[in-house]
């Protein structure tokens, strides 16, 4: 039986996923500075998700051990 792509719920897809006020909690800044920090190319590219901007929990733990390194702005 193949695996219908709709069949997780938006929790289990969340789950996978930091949003700005759990980044915040985990780097110490406030939510505006993570906002911030997204719009100068400093942290990780998020996914938009409901509507709203998600960073992978992958993605941000392979960034922070890493030692957060900005992310490369691509020229326009």
């Amino acid at each position: 039986m193949e695996k219908n792509c709709d069949d997780g719920s938006q929790d289990d897809r969340e789950a996978h996923f930091y949003s700005a006020t759990d980044l915040a909690r985990i780097l110490k800044f406030s939510v505006g500075k993570i906002y911030h920090l997204h719009h100068e190319g400093k942290l990780p590219q998020p996914v938009p998700l409901a509507r709203n901007l998600r960073w992978s929990r992958n993605v941000i733990a392979a960034w922070i051990e890493n030692g957060c390194p900005p992310k490369k702005k691509q020229r326009k």
